[in-house]
């Protein structure tokens, strides 16, 4: 179909699907993604996805059912981003704009005033970018703050941040401010909640103590760092959380009180390896770390089978998680509903030398 510069991703999509003659309720049926996520694409507005990654596997999704090429509708959408925002879909929520590096014109000077110009340029650079220790991606300094209230804090989880940015939580009678100071080794950083310091890893659950009343009221999940960003998830902590879950093993207990319900899938004498098996029914998307492994990812079509294999946890991520079913040995579990994005944690209970295997449903 006709394509220029000034085809926005939406007009493009839209288009290529009235060309067709295919209806909205055709494309949800064919591929069981949410109504409101392809609206939304064909709209032009991307604030309802939760990252880019899933952003991305719904695009290659509805590409493919449109019979459109990939690439062309990932270039639309990355000509796109840096047309309006110059950044990623995660800075959509809460953006600002990035600091633009004063410009040194050299040709209007000596020889002196241009290598003046270049060590005024370098220092500049120096100055916004810290390189950690551990051979860490350089991080931006960006000292920024953002707002957020107790009932928005999904909107954390859709920006992006830099080192030197500060966070503030309003509960509407006080304030959490949550700072974000210094990387360190193995993607480790270093976070300031109300003056008290912290240091959390990547994928990692952090609790914590935000009016210093001795109960642990507030959870932080470093969610990644990669691309010279931060992104984080947070959320408020449930005081019964534990005694509905009963989690005591290993290191399912960082994400003990994000857990919101929890199935035992079967039970042995001894702790095994575990085979499983991804069966995809319709079109989806799916992220898993096996034993804290590299997470990998994967968009699904209805037919495919994805083999994982673990010992002691697994992380999986499922995008339209209706659309798939886990199958462990003759046991078929539902991977979720369709439409939803749910996260969950698989992992060995050991219960007076009886072992069994649990899976953690995840906020």
């Amino acid at each position: 179909m006709p394509l220029n510069e000034k085809t926005s991703l939406g007009e493009y999509l839209q288009d290529a699907r009235k060309a067709k003659g295919i209806s909205i309720d055709e494309i949800v049926r064919e591929t069981n993604i949410s109504k409101k996520y392809l609206e939304s694409l064909e709209m032009n507005d991307l604030s309802v996805f939760p990252g880019e990654t899933y952003l991305l596997g719904f695009l290659a999704t509805y590409a493919d059912t449109l019979e459109l090429d990939r690439n062309t509708v990932i270039s639309i959408y990355k000509r796109q981003m840096r047309i309006e925002q110059d950044a990623p879909i995660e800075q959509l929520v809460g953006s600002t704009q990035k600091k633009k590096l004063p410009q040194v014109d050299l040709k209007s000077v000596g020889v002196i005033g241009g290598v003046l110009g270049a060590l005024l340029l370098l220092i500049l650079i120096i100055s916004n970018i810290r390189v950690p220790a551990g051979g860490n991606t350089a991080i931006p300094h960006s000292n920024k703050s953002y707002s957020y209230n107790l009932t928005d804090l999904e909107k954390i989880t859709k920006q992006e941040y830099g080192l030197g940015d500060i966070i503030f939580i309003s509960n509407g009678t006080s304030l959490i401010q949550m700072e974000l100071k210094e990387l360190g080794a193995s993607k480790s950083l270093q976070i300031a909640v109300n003056k008290m310091n912290y240091t959390i890893k990547e994928r990692d659950v952090l609790n914590i103590d935000s009016d210093a009343n001795n109960i642990k009221d507030m959870g932080v999940e470093l969610t990644r760092i990669t691309d010279g960003k931060i992104y984080l998830s947070v959320f408020i902590l449930k005081e019964d959380i534990t005694d509905k879950t009963n989690i005591s093993e290993g290191s399912i207990l960082k994400y003990k009180s994000a857990v919101i319900a929890e199935n035992e899938l079967l039970s042995s004498k001894i702790k095994n390896k575990i085979d499983m098996k991804i069966v995809a029914e319709a079109t989806g998307w799916m992220e898993y770390s096996a034993d804290g492994a590299e997470p990998k990812q994967f968009v699904v079509k209805k037919g495919m089978e994805i083999p994982i294999g673990f010992l002691n946890e697994l992380t999986l991520l499922l995008g339209n998680a209706g659309a798939m079913k886990i199958v462990i040995g003759d046991k078929t579990e539902p991977g979720g509903s369709y439409g939803e994005i749910n996260k969950s944690i698989f992992y060995w209970k050991n219960n007076q030398g009886q072992f069994s295997l649990n899976r953690a449903f995840l906020k």
